[in-house]
């Protein structure tokens, strides 16, 4: 009888243990979820298509590990403008207080200079005898592109074409091909 009220006491214990440790690590992850979300993040504004801002504003808010909202439209009127302008000039603020010196102009910079290395990938995949012949294929089945692309290091890129039906936007899109990118040597590599 005493063996097993120590089973039990130990039962107990190791049960308030694991609700514990389990209780803990949950109020780490919704905190941690809070701190996220309750981020600033920068909003761009972009003209709908402009994939090379678009992948170049993910690049770089990736490296500096903030948020990026993308605000696009066909039409970008002065009242989005100006409130984006007010929006950022917080943001710009919040990581002067971080101790980050001149901020804006640092990220923009940084965000051209991924747009030229983009333009040229561009230029470089597009000649491409693979890519040439997907979107061939592409607009002989009235489908419509899009591209991801996504930096692994300096020099080598992941390039993701993608396709979807303008008439059947609610279904998901088809990954078309996928390429590496060296922009040291100029090679395109396919990923199977």
């Amino acid at each position: 009888m005493h063996g097993l009220k120590i089973i039990i006491i130990n039962i107990r214990f190791s049960m308030k243990f694991i609700l514990s440790v389990f209780t803990f690590l949950l109020c780490i992850s919704l905190f941690s979820r809070c701190q996220i979300e309750n981020r600033p993040e920068l909003w761009a504004v972009l003209t709908t298509g402009d994939i090379v801002a678009q992948n170049a504003h993910e690049i770089v808010s990736k490296e500096w590990g903030i948020k990026v909202e993308m605000k696009t439209g066909d039409v970008i009127d002065a009242i989005l403008i100006e409130e984006v302008e007010k929006h950022n000039a917080k943001f710009w603020n919040y990581l002067k207080g971080k101790g980050i010196k001149d901020p804006e102009n640092k990220y923009f910079l940084q965000v051209k200079n991924e747009q030229v290395r983009l333009e040229n990938i561009l230029k470089l995949v597009r000649g491409h005898r693979a890519v040439i012949e997907i979107y061939n294929s592409i607009n002989k089945k009235d489908r419509i592109d899009y591209i991801e692309i996504t930096k692994i290091n300096e020099v080598k890129y992941k390039l993701y074409i993608y396709s979807f039906d303008v008439s059947e936007i609610e279904k998901e899109q088809k990954l078309e091909l996928k390429l590496l990118v060296n922009i040291s040597s100029n090679r395109i590599k396919i990923i199977p």
